[in-house]
């Protein structure tokens, strides 16, 4: 009595060049099923069970499954057709881990320079504020010759008011609380406003 068609289900990671090893299976023991990289499968079988003389399988591979209908053939005449349809493994890919940003190596101190006082000009003031917000809108900011670019790397970024390690519109207003003798809250250790920066 030859073996009605059944399904064997299985699984395969790659659709170019994949090896599928189906091992003691109980019609016909030890199987490679080949992957080409022009998307064929093919079938080989080793130790077959006593009663079957040959196996031998066809199939076709998509981007997501893979079918084979394969046939024996039994020794004394006879034949039999299974059908092996496995699934491909999905595989989750990584998310690649960004790169920190590198800290920007702060150089020496000009001589001079004020906490806030961003132009460089006799004092700190509102001006200052003002262009710390053309700074962080991105407009032209007018400065004394000689003056670090607010965003520079000096003791600290210039411009950076409450050592966040940012310039932006919170350090504009921490220079009007200044202005106007209103407390200010920094990062400490940081420079007060108004305060020569250690060279």
């Amino acid at each position: 009595m030859q073996p009605g068609p059944r399904t064997i289900d299985a699984t395969y990671r790659d659709e170019n060049g994949t090896t599928i090893e189906v091992q003691a299976d109980p019609i016909f023991g030890n199987a490679t099923i080949e992957i080409a990289t022009d998307g064929t499968v093919s079938l080989n079988g080793t130790g077959l069970h006593q009663s079957i003389e040959s196996v031998t399988g066809t199939g076709d591979v998509s981007s997501s499954e893979l079918n084979l209908d394969i046939e024996m053939t039994f020794v004394g005449g006879g034949t039999a057709e299974e059908t092996i349809h496995a699934t491909k493994e999905v595989t989750e890919t990584p998310t690649p881990t960004p790169e920190p940003t590198p800290t920007p190596m702060p150089t020496a101190t000009p001589a001079g320079l004020i906490q806030g006082n961003v132009d460089c000009n006799a004092s700190v003031n509102s001006v200052d504020s003002l262009k710390i917000l053309r700074f962080v809108a991105q407009l032209t900011v007018g400065q004394e010759s000689g003056c670090p670019l607010i965003g520079a790397v000096v003791a600290l970024f210039w411009g950076d008011v409450d050592c966040s390690g940012t310039v932006n519109s919170v350090d504009s207003l921490k220079i009007l609380r200044h202005v106007a003798q209103l407390s200010v809250a920094q990062s400490e250790p940081c420079p007060d406003i108004g305060m020569p920066l250690a060279q």
